[in-house]
């Protein structure tokens, strides 16, 4: 279910694309993700990294989209997402102790060094 509601965003987002076009789109995954964090916040009380990223992203770039008027930069957002993702796991390899995948997963497996970090 965690699963869904983490996909609702993409998945109105490409309803309303279908419905409406581009513009009606951007600003329904705007929404969406931003009532995401929120109840994010509301469950938690905290507001986790990689939600606070995309909504960040999905709100600077498709607020810039419906402004200008230019689907191009809606468009980046999924791109920057990746980048910024694989970043963080590159960057994870030399700051800190353990890499990020050893950090989230550690506690379910056991591998030696050189294994967590290639994978």
């Amino acid at each position: 279910m965690a699963a869904l509601f983490e996909l609702l965003p993409i998945v109105l987002f490409f309803v309303a694309f279908k419905l409406a076009g581009i513009y009606v789109a951007t600003g329904v995954i705007i929404v969406t993700s931003v009532i995401q964090l929120g109840v994010g916040w509301l469950r938690e009380r905290r507001l986790k990294p990689m939600p606070l990223a995309v909504t960040g992203l999905a709100v600077v770039l498709g607020g810039i989209t419906i402004a200008l008027h230019d689907p191009l930069f809606i468009k980046w957002k999924f791109s920057v997402v990746y980048w910024l993702f694989g970043l963080v796991f590159i960057g994870s390899q030399f700051i800190g102790e353990k890499a990020l995948v050893e950090r989230a997963l550690g506690s379910q497996l056991s591998l030696p060094r050189p294994v967590w970090n290639r994978l």
